[in-house]
């Protein structure tokens, strides 16, 4: 059967849901661990603006997210933040209950990112074309699709994928598009313009919710 709920987010097609779980990996990748540990400059909120379910293999259903994120600068510094940002990197779950998030993360994967498209080139020029400034107080937001594996009732137990009820959802994005070297150089060169951002951002956690009577769609 077809799995056209992760499209976007791995940014490549799978002819069989059994053919997209390898590239799910269970252990969080070094640049996540950094990035919650950090306390940030840079606030990422998320919404839902869009959701549907996406028909998977024997096992599990796919659950599409449309997300709008929001950037936020909490600092008194401007910072500079690239425009062409959209990726998810990461996704952590946990569970929502009564009002909290609770318990450790049921989910939490990096995902591997194939982009066939035309390479972004930083130069001293894109400053003002592929990047915006924000001042103090100030957001950007930009669009993304994210998703995970849903079991299809409350009893079962698949790794990597969620059963149905509350949850509370954190997803890693990267700000980034080049090399460090040039993140290094660009930091300095544009320092009086602001601080370059180029670690990756974990958002806020976002309440969402996995129903069990659901219509299951064939994604395109």
């Amino acid at each position: 059967m077809k799995l056209g709920c992760l499209l976007v987010l791995f940014l490549f097609y799978s002819e069989d849901a059994a053919m997209l779980r390898p590239y799910l990996h269970f252990e969080p990748p070094k640049v996540l661990q950094i990035a919650e540990n950090q306390q940030p400059s840079l606030q990422l909120t998320t919404v839902i603006i869009g959701q549907k379910y996406c028909r998977g293999d024997a096992d599990l259903d796919g659950v599409r997210l449309n997300l709008r994120l929001r950037f936020t600068n909490i600092n008194k510094q401007p910072i500079i933040l690239y425009k062409g940002i959209s990726n998810v990197s990461a996704i952590m779950i946990r569970r929502h209950t009564e009002g909290k998030v609770v318990g450790p993360f049921i989910v939490k994967s990096s995902l591997t990112l194939v982009n066939t498209g035309r390479k972004v080139r930083v130069k001293s020029s894109s400053l003002g074309e592929m990047f915006v400034i924000l001042q103090s107080g100030e957001s950007f937001e930009t669009e993304t699709i994210t998703g995970t594996f849903v079991t299809r009732d409350k009893s079962s137990q698949i790794a990597g994928a969620v059963n149905p009820g509350e949850y509370a959802l954190q997803i890693e994005i990267p700000t980034w598009p080049e090399s460090n070297y040039l993140a290094v150089k660009y930091k300095h060169q544009w320092k009086p313009k602001g601080d370059l951002w180029s670690n990756p951002v974990v958002s806020q956690p976002m309440l969402f919710n996995v129903a069990e009577q659901r219509k299951i769609e064939d994604c395109p």
